[in-house]
């Protein structure tokens, strides 16, 4: 079998192995490869954005900062309270990763999201609310279906939610405990006395027991000075 192709006007005829040896050297050059690399990466990220964009919940700064790398000139680092919150995942449990403004819980737990390649990420004050006061027009229903039928939870700034509501979130975090293989993750500004306190010692112990409390002490976010 022969190929053939143009050059300056003749025809210059290759035989198939002329053919494939060509392509074999065009493949193994480096310009090649560090192009394919690219694409993939390319490809790589977009996949990860599509599948935390689109149903995951999790907010679009952190989609972009924690799956393309930026966000508004901030520029994206495996902090250690990521690799801890990582480290930290098992087939069942409870993270709360807790700790002052600025900390990188949040970013954390998108982190470990993009690392398990799952999970559904939920605010805690709109759960609580939800759970205690379902509402048809807020979607609430649709949001409880979801967050009881998920293995993997985000609970994002768990003890922001209305003191009424607490008692409704301290039966989900129950819950989730009781649930085979369940994982969630709960970034708090509270401390562990803070949360042990509103949440009660029953859900204390069960952090305790079938989980970890992570205390994310460095600051690594600028914080806005007071006028």
């Amino acid at each position: 079998m022969t190929s053939s192709r143009g050059t300056g006007g003749k025809v210059e005829k290759l035989e198939l192995g002329d053919v494939i040896a060509r392509l074999s050297r065009l493949v193994r050059s480096p310009e090649y490869q560090a192009e394919a690399k690219s694409v993939l990466a390319e490809m790589a990220l977009d996949h990860e954005c599509d599948w935390m964009g689109k149903g995951s919940g999790v907010p679009s700064r952190l989609v972009q900062l924690v799956a393309r790398g930026e966000w508004r000139g901030r520029a994206f680092k495996v902090s250690d309270i990521c690799k801890r919150v990582v480290r930290a995942l098992t087939d069942s449990g409870t993270i709360l990763c807790y700790g002052g403004q600025g900390t990188g819980k949040s970013v954390a737990a998108a982190y470990a999201m993009k690392r398990a390649g799952r999970g559904l990420w939920l605010s805690a004050p709109a759960l609580a609310r939800a759970r205690k006061w379902p509402s048809r027009d807020r979607g609430d229903f649709a949001l409880l279906s979801s967050a009881n039928g998920a293995e993997f939870v985000v609970l994002d700034d768990v003890g922001l939610e209305d003191d009424g509501h607490a008692g409704a979130l301290e039966q989900y975090l129950c819950s989730r405990y009781d649930r085979h293989k369940a994982i969630t993750i709960c970034t708090s500004n509270l401390s562990w006395s803070g949360f042990a306190t509103r949440y009660g010692e029953r859900v204390a112990a069960r952090v305790s027991e079938a989980g970890i409390a992570i205390h994310a002490k460095v600051v690594l976010r600028p914080q806005k000075k007071e006028q």
